[in-house]
């Protein structure tokens, strides 16, 4: 019973989900057996903001940026599946801006 708790706490913090009253009660806690005292270790909170930052945010950059890239591929296979050069990059020949013709009297 005690490990399951004890696993459960990074997930719970890695996800935002109450971790501030996590943070809060490793603050307060002493050891095992004992009750807990108020702001007796406030290096945890250090930790804690450590694990927010690196974790939460870092690592999500991470799976995002290899996602999107994941995407692009995907899309620039498709792309030379039907027969397209250069994918999504490709360059229009067509002109971008249509200008009226001079008249000629």
């Amino acid at each position: 019973m005690k490990w399951r708790a004890r696993s459960a706490r990074p997930c719970e913090t890695a996800t935002l989900e109450m971790w501030l009253d996590v943070m809060y009660h490793s603050v307060d806690a002493v050891d095992e057996g004992f009750h807990p005292r108020h702001n007796h270790n406030p290096a945890a909170c250090v930790f804690y903001v450590l694990f927010i930052i690196i974790g939460a945010f870092f690592v999500m950059n991470l799976f995002v940026g290899v996602t999107i890239d994941k995407f692009n591929e995907m899309k620039e296979e498709a792309a030379s599946d039907r027969g397209e050069v250069g994918g999504s990059l490709r360059t229009s020949t067509r002109p971008t801006s249509t200008l009226p013709l001079p008249l000629r009297r």
